[in-house]
Protein backbone atom coordinates (compact mmCIF):
# COMPACT_ATOMS: atom_id res chain seq x y z
CA UNK A 1 0.00 0.00 0.00
CA UNK A 2 2.95 2.77 0.55
CA UNK A 3 4.19 1.80 -2.85
CA UNK A 4 1.25 2.59 -4.40
CA UNK A 5 0.90 5.77 -2.30
CA UNK A 6 4.11 6.71 -3.49
CA UNK A 7 3.80 6.17 -6.66
CA UNK A 8 0.93 8.21 -7.00
CA UNK A 9 2.60 10.85 -5.16
CA UNK A 10 5.45 10.25 -7.58
CA UNK A 11 3.04 11.04 -10.41
CA UNK A 12 1.26 13.95 -9.14
CA UNK A 13 4.38 16.18 -8.25
CA UNK A 14 6.51 14.68 -11.05
CA UNK A 15 9.23 13.98 -8.32
CA UNK A 16 10.98 10.62 -8.65
CA UNK A 17 12.77 10.59 -4.58
CA UNK A 18 13.14 6.44 -3.88
CA UNK A 19 12.10 5.41 -0.65
CA UNK A 20 14.70 5.09 1.40
CA UNK A 21 17.18 7.83 0.49
CA UNK A 22 19.14 9.65 2.93
CA UNK A 23 17.25 12.95 3.56
CA UNK A 24 18.15 15.31 6.34
CA UNK A 25 15.38 17.88 8.12
CA UNK A 26 13.95 20.68 6.68
CA UNK A 27 14.08 19.39 2.79
CA UNK A 28 11.69 21.63 0.92
CA UNK A 29 10.89 21.78 -3.21
CA UNK A 30 10.39 25.61 -4.13
CA UNK A 31 8.59 23.81 -7.99
CA UNK A 32 7.44 20.44 -8.69
CA UNK A 33 7.85 18.56 -11.82
CA UNK A 34 11.31 17.04 -13.72
CA UNK A 35 12.76 16.57 -10.46
CA UNK A 36 15.21 12.88 -10.21
CA UNK A 37 16.91 12.38 -7.40
CA UNK A 38 19.12 8.95 -7.13
CA UNK A 39 18.52 6.66 -4.17
CA UNK A 40 22.41 6.62 -3.03
CA UNK A 41 22.12 10.06 -2.31
CA UNK A 42 22.45 12.04 0.65
CA UNK A 43 20.50 15.38 1.39
CA UNK A 44 21.88 17.19 3.89
CA UNK A 45 19.66 19.65 6.42
CA UNK A 46 17.72 22.50 4.63
CA UNK A 47 17.95 21.91 1.47
CA UNK A 48 15.83 23.80 -1.38
CA UNK A 49 15.40 21.64 -4.68
CA UNK A 50 14.21 23.73 -7.67
CA UNK A 51 12.68 22.51 -10.56
CA UNK A 52 14.45 20.76 -13.05
CA UNK A 53 16.84 19.06 -10.99
CA UNK A 54 18.95 15.64 -11.35
CA UNK A 55 20.95 14.22 -8.66
CA UNK A 56 22.42 11.25 -10.01
CA UNK A 57 25.76 8.76 -9.47
CA UNK A 58 28.54 8.37 -11.64
CA UNK A 59 29.39 5.44 -14.03
CA UNK A 60 31.79 3.66 -14.86
CA UNK A 61 35.67 3.37 -14.02
CA UNK A 62 36.71 6.67 -12.34
CA UNK A 63 39.63 7.91 -13.87
CA UNK A 64 42.53 10.20 -12.06
CA UNK A 65 43.46 12.48 -13.76
CA UNK A 66 47.77 13.59 -14.04
CA UNK A 67 48.62 16.66 -12.36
Amino acid sequence: MVYLIYKHNQYLTGIQLPLGTSVGPGLSFSHFSCIVINANSKIGSNVTIFQGVTIGSKRGKEEVLPL
